[in-house]
């Protein structure tokens, strides 16, 4: 319907009715599509007990009860009233110079009011890559993504600087549901800064962000949300910005791992110096308490904990004996046991030649000429 759906009048006594329903009448002969739209008269006391009835739910002198599954019986009011949106209202955006208006609606109609800010976030690469299909209407969300990683980065500020130069964005609001769209102001350039130096000359931004909102009265209220950074500037920001996440990975894992490799390393040498000091009691003071007690050397490492030379050195004191490494105290083991002489069987060695031979061995026992 494109109009108004009914006149209502509101608290007229029977002798007001005439003169109303005179003057709407000669109205709706004024425009041709308001010919058949009705005229409902209301009792004089309409206004009156309207708002008695208000007063009573606000106060919460009229309320329903309302019953859930689990939880007990709740009153509420009686009367809700909410407003809605009587206009739609939308933006058209245009991404190459004499080209084609791309429309989006923001906000229907019966939506709830007030309502917003609505963010509508633009960016220089999601226009050029709007700009290099010849219908950016059939591309669907991942060729779209594509298209925008495709012009992001150092070579694709050229591209960036020409759509976000050329990008044009209007508001527009419908006012009837099968209505025409309703310009609000004239076509800005939202991807733009002026130029400090130069008032005529315009510098190309790499994002903003539109944010509109919607009053109980239809009034729409719009700002534009960002740093209007340049597209070199943004470029050497995200530039930046990559290389401090990627500084701050290596930092979180140096100083984690850290912790790791000194965990790992103080664990190893708590380990070692154990068995060495377990090898020094067993070789030093064998039989005694402390060889074999494995307890008491682990206490006496974690005692000592950053300062075993204290240990080593009180050690070395007590029984006269240096504190050796483990394999050290092996290595003497074998020296010593191959500083033993060894037996050599002549007899035996003599019989094996006479057995190879066919000789049977002597009888008699034969003193080597040593």
């Amino acid at each position: 319907i494109d109009g108004p759906v009914g006149f209502v009048l509101y608290g007229v006594s029977k002798d007001q009715q005439s003169t109303y329903v005179s003057k709407l009448e000669s109205v709706r002969k004024q425009l041709d599509t308001w010919e058949k739209v009705p005229i409902f008269p209301t009792k004089s006391d309409t206004v009156s007990l309207g708002t008695a009835v208000l007063g009573a739910v606000s106060h919460g002198r009229i309320a329903t009860l309302t019953e859930g599954k689990t939880k007990k019986p709740k009153a509420q009011l009686a009367i809700r009233m909410q407003n809605v949106a009587t206009t739609a209202v939308g933006v058209r955006m245009q991404y190459k110079k004499d080209g084609e208006w791309i429309e989006k609606t923001l906000f229907d109609f019966d939506r709830r009011v007030p309502a917003g800010p609505y963010p509508l976030e633009l960016n220089a690469a999601e226009c050029a890559a709007m700009r290099s299909t010849s219908d950016s209407t059939e591309m669907t969300e991942e060729e779209l993504l594509k298209a925008i990683k495709d012009h992001e980065g150092r070579k694709g500020i050229p591209r960036r600087e020409e759509a976000a130069l050329e990008f044009r964005l209007q508001i527009m609001q419908k006012f009837s549901r099968e209505g025409e769209w309703a310009y609000v102001g004239n076509p800005v350039y939202p991807l733009t800064k002026e130029d400090g130096d130069d008032e005529n000359k315009r510098i190309a931004c790499e994002k903003v962000t539109l944010e509109l909102s919607v009053d109980p009265t239809g009034m729409i209220s719009q700002a534009f949300v960002g740093e209007l950074e340049s597209v070199v500037q943004a470029n050497k920001s995200a530039r930046n910005s990559k290389l401090r996440y990627y500084l701050g990975v290596i930092l979180a894992i140096a100083f984690f791992g850290g912790f790791l490799v000194k965990s790992y390393w103080e664990e190893r040498s708590f380990e070692h110096d154990t068995k060495r000091l377990l090898a020094y009691y067993k070789h030093v003071v064998p039989g005694s308490l402390a060889d074999g007690d494995e307890n008491n050397a682990r206490y006496l490492v974690w005692k000592y904990r950053g300062k075993r030379h204290k240990l080593w050195k009180r050690l070395e004191i007590k029984y006269g004996e240096p504190v050796r490494e483990v394999h050290e105290w092996e290595d003497e083991e074998e020296g010593a046991t191959s500083d033993e002489p060894q037996e050599i069987d002549l007899d035996n060695e003599e019989t094996s030649e006479k057995e190879k031979q066919g000789t049977p061995p002597d009888s008699e026992e034969e003193t080597p000429d040593l």
